[in-house]
């Protein structure tokens, strides 16, 4: 039985460039929870939040986040891991566009939240396809 290496080459790189896209992935929101600390003053002064309202726009993505992980892990369980991911991340692109552009401090919230109902499933997303890809890896 002769092994084909360029098959095998082309599987190891497949694997390991997933596993960079999904860290990839995980990084992004693991930064994005920490990144709007930053921009918290410049939020404050363009939308005349109050300083006790500033809070919700780091806990609106935290709490959105924890209450969706276990919702994206059964969407994975249950559907193909790649189309939900694709759609996840179009979700989160789009929440990103609404703080983007937000014209007053209620888009900043909803789309903070919509941001941790994506990070929630991109990162059960994440986890579901490494187990997937690395579970017959053999090097």
């Amino acid at each position: 039985m002769e092994v084909d290496h360029k098959q095998i080459n082309a599987y190891k790189f497949r694997t390991y460039a997933i596993l960079i896209a999904m860290s990839i992935s995980i990084f992004v929101i693991a930064y994005n929870t920490t990144a709007l600390i930053n921009a918290l003053p410049i939020m404050q002064h363009k939308f005349n939040i109050a300083p006790s309202n500033l809070q919700w726009l780091l806990n609106t993505y935290i709490l959105a986040s924890v209450a969706f992980m276990l919702v994206g892990a059964k969407l994975y369980d249950t559907y193909d891991k790649r189309t939900i991911f694709l759609i996840t991340l179009l979700e989160y692109l789009m929440a990103s566009l609404i703080i983007i552009y937000a014209p007053n401090s209620t888009f900043l919230y909803i789309g903070r939240a919509l941001q941790g109902i994506g990070a929630a499933l991109i990162a059960s997303g994440s986890l579901a396809i490494i187990k997937k890809t690395f579970l017959d890896f053999k090097l």
